[in-house]
């Protein structure tokens, strides 16, 4: 019996590539049955999504493709740098490199699961992940960073020079740094308590979003972060994306769809119940 893992896509009823209130999502069918973890697109043309025991697909047209595997390792994220450029990073320090229309593996210096990847440009990237790991990317050489916390980093967004760094851990919370490898360092900016934080966005102007369990969204002003008051409960949020300060998704557990715009958050119907 063939099986089919479901995707979400969000379909754009008025053109372009932004988030608007008459967006309708749809469910896609593809041809695997593996967790899919992640998804970046550079453009509305280009995509790449990847997920477990090594799954990666990328976008053709109007379908997914599932591209030949090179690792059975988990991927757990995936960063375009360019059409035919990007990295991806998984279990066991998995490094995976896209150059023209192939992904390679690379050396890695961990062997620590790494659940984020990203990039301020094509030759300057962090990688974070268990046991507090920090990989650094400069000009073609990954090397590891000292580690700071004990804790699981999950998401790393790179703006204006600085890496935002989000995590957890269990019985103990694991504040939201920033770091600067080319001066000053690691700092603290917030303790969110007991929660995990499980995905960071930042966007252009200095501001920028986190998400976490129960339900957790957190919003950086440029100088503070401070929580969001929603509507209603929500469970844990797994993953945000923004495409500028006024226009962005978050998702999470059973279904769950939030949509961002200048009035604020809004739950939107989902056609799926998975996380």
């Amino acid at each position: 019996m063939k099986l089919y893992h479901r995707i979400l896509i969000p379909i754009l009823l008025s053109g372009g590539i932004t988030l608007n209130a008459q967006e309708v999502w749809k469910v896609e069918e593809c041809d695997i049955s593996e967790n899919l973890n992640a998804v970046h697109f550079i453009d509305n043309e280009t995509g790449w999504i990847v997920g477990n025991n090594g799954v990666m697909l990328y976008k053709s047209g109007d379908s997914w493709l599932v591209y030949p595997k090179i690792t059975e390792e988990d991927i757990h994220s995936v960063f375009l740098t360019g059409k035919e450029s990007g990295w991806a990073v998984g279990s066991k320090g998995t490094i995976l490199m896209l150059e023209g229309k192939d992904w390679y593996s690379i050396q890695s210096p961990t062997r620590a699961t790494l659940y984020d990847v990203s990039f301020h440009d094509s030759i300057h990237g962090i990688a974070v992940g268990a046991n507090g790991t920090i990989l650094r990317y400069d000009n073609g050489i990954w090397s590891k960073s000292d580690n700071i916390t004990k804790g699981i980093l999950h998401s790393v967004s790179s703006y204006s020079g600085l890496n935002f760094l989000s995590g957890g851990m269990e019985y103990g919370s694991v504040p939201i740094l920033t770091y600067d490898p080319y001066g000053n360092g690691f700092s603290d900016i917030f303790d969110p308590g007991y929660v995990v934080i499980k995905d960071i966005s930042m966007q252009s102007g200095g501001q920028g979003w986190a998400v976490g369990t129960a339900g957790t969204l957190l919003h950086f002003n440029g100088t503070e972060w401070n929580r969001e008051v929603l509507q209603e409960k929500v469970p844990t949020l797994n993953s945000l994306s923004f495409i500028n300060s006024s226009d962005g998704i978050a998702v999470g557990f059973f279904g769950t769809l939030l949509k961002y715009t200048d009035t604020g958050w809004e739950r939107v119907s989902s056609p799926s119940n998975v996380t």
